[in-house]
């Protein structure tokens, strides 16, 4: 595994990380799936 690290406004991913939470889901999960949809065309 590798490690990515991105700038988004603090607001944002506190608000993404509380959100994530209260669906039971975990966030780097969420954006390693967002990811791996994305690679494979799934996203535009």
């Amino acid at each position: 595994m590798a490690n990515l690290n991105i700038r988004i406004d603090k607001e944002l991913r506190d608000q993404f990380k509380e959100t994530a939470k209260k669906n039971a889901h975990n966030s780097s999960e969420l954006i390693r799936q967002w990811i791996e949809q994305y690679v494979k065309g799934g996203l535009k």
